[in-house]
């Protein structure tokens, strides 16, 4: 359940231009597959230096042994549940000199998330609109909301 070493869940240090998108889990896919995406773009077209094999394969390896000492067991190696998710999207934005993520997907993806958690049969009847890149509105039935 875990692919290693893999520099930001993505990259083979061995082989920079092996990549894994998609990789971890309990997350919002399609965002985070936009970003990792991005990311590798910004490698893959010289516009960021990666660092040294042996510091790509000791970042891994520091995440891996930070989530042990949270917990964590050795098959969630690639979960971002939660707020790693996010952060791990503020990381890459970082690294990769982009826009950060827009603060209205977390919330949503967040607030939608209880609901599934609540109404598994359901949730996917709720209707959202973005409103701008901080707001969003329920156009379900507020009981549903």
């Amino acid at each position: 359940k875990r692919i290693h070493p893999l520099y930001k869940h993505i990259l083979n240090p061995f082989i920079p231009t092996m990549a894994f998108i998609s990789l971890p889990f309990q997350v919002s896919p399609l965002n985070l597959m936009d970003f990792q995406v991005r990311w590798v773009l910004t490698v893959w077209r010289g516009q960021q230096m990666l660092p040294s094999v042996e510091e790509m394969v000791d970042s891994s390896e520091r995440d891996y042994e930070q989530r042990l000492a949270r917990g964590m067991p050795p098959q969630h190696a690639h979960m971002l549940k939660g707020p790693m998710q996010w952060e791990y999207i503020s990381d890459l934005c970082t690294l990769g000199k982009m826009e950060p993520h827009d603060p209205a997907v977390e919330s949503l993806f967040e607030e939608n998330s209880k609901h599934r958690t609540a109404n598994l049969m359901h949730y996917r009847e709720n209707r959202y609109k973005m409103i701008s890149k901080d707001e969003w509105i329920c156009l379900s039935r507020p009981s549903q909301c």
